[in-house]
């Protein structure tokens, strides 16, 4: 099942990570599931704030790299502080998870996750099978990653699963390579959820000079 876009049409005093960039975010979601916010520091945000912010986050989306923060303080006093945890892809979809904190003037902290995907030019935020994941589902995801890439025999599927939520995925590890001097391979990555949506990406993978696999984003 492809990756779901979600719609954010609610009030500008509860809009901020999910609504505040909602030009960024072209999307729409019901306003009572985010009443809550109007009780935050996001609900502190003023119109010039969310402009300084959109701005802030578009440019983050397309010229940061990932784990790169990106630092923000809006006209009102708010500050924050955001990053890009990891890139994937989600049916052939690039797709970007971000994760912000937020501060206000009486040092109030607060902290926010989404996942955004890139669509006819837009980043929209997205329900798919990696937004839904917890860290422990993503620690696991990446250590049978790591088994493959360091372990998998080329070509041959190694599945993983997490009963608890039902979730699970095959990574299919593919020949090795040496690129600018490191040892590197490619990898095939699927996964489901619990609702049985899907998706899957092919990605880039080399050792670090500690001998651990990182992403490498391809141009």
């Amino acid at each position: 099942m492809p990756a779901k876009p979600i719609a954010l049409s609610f009030a500008l005093s509860a809009a901020v990570v999910f609504g505040a960039a909602a030009s960024v975010f072209s999307s729409s979601v019901q306003a009572a599931r985010y009443d809550y916010l109007s009780k935050s520091v996001l609900g502190e945000f003023n119109p010039e704030d969310v402009v300084s912010f959109r701005a802030r986050v578009a440019y983050m989306l397309e010229n940061e790299a990932e784990h790169e923060t990106v630092m923000w303080a809006g006209p009102s006093g708010l500050k924050g502080k955001m990053r890009i945890e990891v890139g994937y892809e989600a049916d052939g979809i690039p797709c970007k998870r971000l994760r912000f904190a937020f501060l206000n003037r009486h040092e109030n902290k607060e902290f926010y996750k989404v996942d955004v995907c890139k669509q006819a030019g837009n980043w929209q935020i997205m329900e798919t099978p990696f937004a839904s994941f917890s860290e422990e589902e993503v620690e696991l995801l990446h250590q049978q990653v790591s088994l493959a890439l360091e372990e998998g025999e080329t070509d041959h599927p190694i599945s993983w699963s997490f009963p608890p939520k039902q979730s699970g995925g095959v990574v299919v590890p593919f020949d090795a390579m040496t690129i600018n001097g490191k040892g590197c391979r490619r990898a095939a990555i699927s996964i489901y959820d619990k609702s049985g949506r899907s998706s899957g990406g092919t990605y880039l993978f080399c050792q670090t000079d500690e001998k651990e696999w990182q992403r490498e984003v391809e141009q």
